[in-house]
């Protein structure tokens, strides 16, 4: 993360605080040049599960890194609600047995799981994607692919005597939950049987292509810009106008910031308005670099609520990455006052190519406008080296 006061310097830094109510991580900064200040970030679940498990989101909180090197990737112990510094074991929190259930005698497996998962499919259970985590649950009777005995979800869960799950975001509940998965057959009805699963989200396959900045993004739609006599387009945010190379950008308006028309010009776009960008290819995004509308003693046009969506595809259907607060701009000529979104640890944000902006609120202008200065797309490509 890099602010600039008076200086270039570079800052790694950890979290103090974190205000859980308000789905941010809160940081204070020292930089060089002796100035503080607080950066707020939106944090994700997974993000709140690392820190609260002591692994840093700098260097050792990545979905794929193994820090205590026992061979389960962070996204598994996050699934299963087990220690990603601890022994490796799986902390008791599995049960597997042959019980009598559902009016028969069957083989089962209790596992934790992320509150709210829903699971479905035959004859392998299958699981919506959930904070990044993808849940399968499979049976067979030789263990050899492909797995052939279907597996339903007992009708009662066996979880007498297990650990107790954790709470991360402090409400009081346990994040995780209990359930209980059988062989649909009774025991009787086979010689023997196998019941598993696995979290195929926490081994993807490695990109074989860096991490870049996406050079050539293109404005996909608008829902409106203002026009003549003004000229505040939406190519500005994607063009560099009024970005200087040290990151540093003006406080002009025309020529070098999108503004829509609100209810100040015809056609009226009011809240929420909408700009999509066409990367011109597939990436998984690892985060989305944002400068404000910085017009001088207009910063609350700036975007503020904001719902980021992406597509696969033109004309794809859309899916939601969440809502995130954009800091509002400081008004200051020829300052870096960006902001970084980090995607790195959402699924969804994989295999990307329209990233849309739902513009759903700004920092208090009563015209609705709506406006950016600026943004930079980062991720690794999806075509082949």
């Amino acid at each position: 993360f890099r602010r600039l006061i008076g200086d270039s310097s570079w800052v790694l830094f950890e979290p103090t605080l974190k205000d859980l109510t308000k789905g941010i991580f809160t940081f204070t900064v020292s930089e060089l040049s002796g100035f503080d200040y607080a950066v707020a970030v939106p944090s994700t679940p997974y993000k709140e599960w690392a820190v609260l498990s002591g692994l840093s989101l700098v260097s050792n909180a990545g979905f794929n890194d193994d820090p205590n090197n026992d061979g389960i990737l962070n996204i598994d112990h996050f699934a299963n609600d087990t220690n990603p510094l601890g022994s490796g074991v799986n902390e008791g929190k599995f049960r597997v047995g042959v019980d009598n259930i559902d009016s028969g005698e069957f083989l089962t497996v209790t596992r934790p799981v992320r509150l709210g998962t829903i699971f479905s499919g035959s004859p392998t259970l299958g699981s919506n994607t959930i904070d990044g985590v993808d849940y399968t649950v499979w049976g067979d009777d030789d263990l050899m692919l492909p797995f052939t005995l279907e597996v339903v979800e007992a009708g009662a869960t066996l979880s007498s005597g297990l650990p107790t799950l954790r709470d991360i975001n402090g409400d009081g509940n346990a994040d995780w939950e209990y359930r209980t998965f059988r062989l649909s057959s009774p025991i009787s009805a086979r010689s023997r049987g196998f019941i598993g699963g696995e979290i195929p989200s926490s081994s993807p396959s490695p990109s074989p292509n860096p991490e870049v900045e996406i050079a050539g993004v293109t404005i996909e739609d608008v829902s409106s810009e203002l026009g003549s006599p003004f000229n505040r387009q939406a190519v500005f945010t994607i063009d560099g106008s009024g970005l200087n190379m040290d990151d540093s950008h003006s406080n002009g308006s025309d020529g070098v910031v999108w503004l829509s028309t609100g209810t100040f010009q015809a056609p009226n776009d009011t809240l929420p308005a909408v700009i999509t960008y066409d990367l011109e290819g597939n990436y998984d995004l690892s985060s989305i670099r944002v400068w404000n509308y910085n017009e001088i003693n207009f910063t609350n046009r700036g975007a503020n609520l904001v719902e980021i969506l992406v597509a696969a595809a033109e004309g794809g259907a859309f899916t939601s990455l969440g809502n995130f607060n954009l800091t509002e701009a400081p008004g200051t000529d020829n300052f870096d006052f960006s902001q970084i979104i980090d995607l790195s640890s959402v699924a969804a944000a994989d295999d990307v190519r329209l990233v849309r902006f739902n513009i759903q609120s700004n920092h208090g202008d009563t015209n609705q406008f709506a406006g950016l200065a600026e943004i930079r797309f980062t991720g690794a490509s999806n075509a082949a080296p």
